[in-house]
């Protein structure tokens, strides 16, 4: 049996936190998915991959829920690398605002007249975003990982 469901459900997770802080919201992905599918094709006719990455998110989410919830199942292979280095890319492109639903912010005009999301109270805004946040707790990984390794070093 390989890792990849081990890891695919922790990658999951991640992207599923970081979703969650833009909506504020539990289920992040959820939420994009659902923002998503209520965009008007006149709206994203234009983004790039808006249907491909739409449904790789909804076959994502079912792997995610197939492991959550069925028995045994990650003693099957559920998943691929593929699948995992997607998720970590998504991950990236949400970071660098070059996600669907980013592009669709940056590229329409009227945006909030002509788009409303699915959830209008938790909409999806990078600016209360914790960028701070993040990028403290990125500094402090990699001093942790330079101390870890000076340690492993000296050793």
């Amino acid at each position: 049996m390989n890792n990849f469901n081990y890891i695919f459900f922790e990658e999951y997770k991640s992207l599923d936190r970081l979703c969650g802080q833009l909506y504020n919201m539990q289920y992040g992905i959820t939420s994009y998915i659902e923002d998503m599918k209520h965009v008007s094709q006149n709206n994203y006719w234009n983004i790039p991959n808006w249907n491909s990455c739409l449904k790789e998110l909804i076959r994502l989410r079912h792997i995610r829920n197939y492991l959550a919830h069925e028995e045994g199942a990650f003693e099957k292979n559920s998943c691929t690398q593929r699948d995992i280095e997607w998720i970590r890319n998504f991950y990236k492109c949400i970071l660098n605002q070059s996600d669907p639903l980013a592009i669709l912010q940056q590229t329409s005009t009227g945006f909030e007249s002509h788009f409303e999301f699915h959830n209008t109270e938790q909409k999806y805004n990078y600016e209360h975003f914790p960028w701070s946040d993040i990028m403290a707790a990125i500094a402090i990984a990699v001093i942790i990982l330079g101390i870890i390794g000076a340690i492993i070093l000296c050793m």
